[in-house]
C-alpha cells in the first residue's frame, strides 16, 4: 500500500510540476514574478547579472531537499507522500532538453 501511495505522488507530482512549467504550464503564466534586487525568486529561481544569469532549476532542489530527507529525519518531509512528490519533481524537471543548463547568456542588442 505504501509504494501505492508513493507512485501516486511520483505521477501526480510530475502533472503539477508540468502544469507549473515554463513551457507548457497553464499556472505559471498566471504567478506573479518576485524580484529582490539580482535575485528571482518566483516562478523560478534566477541569479541576474549584468550579461549572464545563474538559473537554479527546480529539479536541483528537490534533489537538494531529498538527499537532506534521506538523512536526517525531518518531521514532514521525512513521509512517502513528500518523498513522492519531490522524486516525481525531478523526473519532471529532467525531461526538459535544456536540464543542464544553469548559465544563460543574455543576448546583446546593437
Amino acid at each position: 500500500m505504501k509504494y501505492l501511495i508513493f507512485v501516486l505522488m511520483v505521477f501526480l507530482s510530475y502533472r503539477l510540476n508540468s502544469s507549473l512549467s515554463k513551457t507548457g504550464g497553464k499556472i505559471n503564466k498566471r504567478l506573479p514574478c518576485l524580484k529582490i534586487k539580482f535575485l528571482q525568486l518566483c516562478p523560478c529561481i534566477k541569479i541576474l547579472f549584468k550579461k549572464r544569469t545563474v538559473h537554479i532549476h527546480h529539479w536541483l532542489t528537490y534533489s537538494i531537499i531529498l538527499v537532506i530527507t534521506l538523512t536526517i529525519n525531518a518531521g514532514y518531509l521525512d513521509t512517502l507522500f513528500s518523498k513522492g512528490y519531490l522524486v516525481g519533481g525531478i523526473i519532471q524537471g529532467l525531461s526538459f532538453p535544456d536540464w543542464k543548463k544553469f548559465v544563460i547568456q543574455k543576448s546583446s542588442t546593437a
